[in-house]
């Protein structure tokens, strides 16, 4: 190997790594009934909540009893085995009815705590409510992700959704940048053709879920806020990701290494 390629492949080792840096991923991998709210602080992200009990909870989409049966004071809309008679979970979207959500983040509807959950013997079995008797709030609220940008550079948001009611209709997502600017994108501004964010592979309706195209500002500035807004109906979220910049899909990663490495080849013959 020649000393030139040497630092060439450093770079190309090092550069996942690199972009790493930059990205905060909000997987709410917490205990069914956990209160979020603090937990994403070390990555420059506090939420807060306006609408039901104004707290954010997560609820364990892979909960279930034997073939997915409902459990006692849970929401099997939410769990990715919602019913006995729809044991393959939510109904679509364009991850599949097989993706496995785990932890969604609710709007928590009722003011009620439940005792702590006790467990069946096979996997996933749970037999009594948890913590909060985690239920979203089905008049809906506002979910806010605020960005301490004096020590992180986040352009970038996405976020995969989740039992949304009335197909989508009554979602927004609102970025707010450090300069003042404000904008706010609907769910019919990826479901409607004529919109230049049209994506043929969302669809709506309840038990659907979608993960949502990238979104930034239009001015290119950084973030300071982004809030998630369900107007008089329910809904979840997960995988929500903030980056400084665009994140590549796996494929397009795997294809740069490719290219990366038959480049080396070359330069060795």
């Amino acid at each position: 190997m020649s000393t030139h390629t040497l630092p060439l492949l450093l770079a190309l080792i090092s550069a996942p790594c690199l972009l790493a840096q930059s990205v905060a991923n909000l997987d709410f991998s917490y205990a069914h009934g956990t209160v979020i709210d603090e937990q994403y602080a070390p990555l420059g992200i506090t939420i807060s909540v306006n609408g039901g009990q104004n707290i954010g909870i997560v609820y364990d989409s892979e909960l279930g009893g034997i073939n997915g049966d409902k459990i006692d004071g849970a929401d099997n809309d939410l769990e990715r085995l919602s019913s006995a008679g729809n044991p393959t979970g939510w109904d679509g979207g364009n991850l599949g009815t097989d993706y496995n959500a785990g932890g969604l983040l609710i709007i928590q509807e009722n003011a009620a705590l439940a005792s702590a959950p006790t467990y069946g013997s096979g996997e996933n079995q749970i037999t009594s409510a948890s913590n909060y008797n985690p239920d979203d709030n089905a008049s809906g609220g506002t979910i806010s992700f605020d960005i301490n940008e004096n020590l992180f550079d986040y352009h970038y948001f996405s976020v995969t959704l989740a039992d949304f009611e009335e197909d989508g209709l009554s979602y927004s997502t609102t970025l707010y940048g450090i300069n003042g600017t404000i904008e706010t994108y609907s769910f019919s501004d990826f479901t409607d053709p004529t919109n230049p964010r049209y994506d043929a592979s969302i669809v709506g309706g309840d038990n659907f879920i979608n993960s949502l195209p990238e979104l930034s500002l239009s001015t290119g500035e950084k973030l300071s806020q982004v809030d998630i807004k369900f107007d008089n109906s329910s809904g979840s979220v997960s995988g929500i990701v903030f980056s400084q910049y665009p994140v590549p899909e796996p494929s397009s990663i795997t294809l740069l290494g490719l290219g990366a490495m038959g480049l080396l080849l070359r330069r060795r013959r």
